[in-house]
């Protein structure tokens, strides 16, 4: 399944029935605004979401940018986590702390 038929999914789940309805919603909930046109195109597999999309969208949608990008669940990154060693799992949170403090 490709991140857009994934976005459309999210979206019809928040009983958003309309790209613009998404559109108000992100706003409303972010304050970021995004044409109707971008998200359209997104749902086609038609474009590349900022960062700053990435995370908008995640946050009004209430989806992790990996299962929408990449359909990986919270239950396979855990999977993933467990085959580190705990050295490497000690690397990992560093970086994540790291972006996380980015502005």
């Amino acid at each position: 399944m490709s991140p857009g038929i994934r976005l459309r999914q999210a979206r019809l789940r928040r009983k958003l029935r309309s790209i613009p309805q998404l559109q108000n919603e992100i706003h409303q909930q972010t304050n970021l605004t995004l044409s109707v046109d971008k998200l359209g195109r997104l749902e086609r597999d038609q474009g590349n979401p900022t960062i700053t999309e990435i995370c908008a969208i995640c946050t009004t949608l209430s989806i992790t940018a990996d299962w929408w990008l990449r359909g990986v669940s919270t239950a396979d990154l855990q999977k993933g986590l467990e085959r580190l060693s705990q050295k490497q799992q000690n690397t990992l949170l560093e970086l994540i702390e790291m972006i996380a403090d980015k502005p």
